[in-house]
């Protein structure tokens, strides 16, 4: 009996913290829609880089601050090979950085304060994890 307790109890534990967490996309992306309603009015289903993902990069400044032969931190946003590589080597940093998620201004990007708005953050979280079309 007291065998079949503590079994049940530590099946309770495991169900209850696996429930309790999220990290699947979809959850994301419905956090960000309930922080800011107007994220699910934008277009967030036929995003590709030469389209909107590259534009951004140039209208926020990425690409001056983080082109090849002056790449602040190491950090290169000048091409679709390199965007795409620096979000799947530092996702979380990335996506931080963008929705000015950072204690230290200086990690927001750009750091001047010119930030994206909820839908062009929701483009590019979209975008890649739509598998970041070309």
């Amino acid at each position: 009996m007291k065998h079949y307790f503590k079994s049940a109890l530590l099946l309770a534990v495991i169900t209850l913290s696996v429930a309790c967490s999220y990290n699947n996309r979809e959850d994301i992306i419905q956090e960000e829609i309930d922080k800011d309603p107007a994220v699910a009015l934008c277009d967030t289903l036929t995003v590709t880089y030469s389209g909107e993902v590259s534009d951004l990069m140039q209208t926020y400044g990425c690409v001056g601050c983080h082109q090849t032969g002056a790449a602040r931190a190491g950090i290169l946003l000048d091409s679709y090979d390199a965007v795409v590589d620096e979000i799947t080597q530092r996702e979380q940093r990335f996506f931080r950085a963008i929705k000015y998620e950072n204690a230290s201004m200086a990690k927001n990007m750009p750091p001047n304060g010119n930030q994206m708005d909820s839908c062009e953050v929701a483009q590019v979280q979209a975008w890649f994890n739509a598998g970041a079309a070309p």
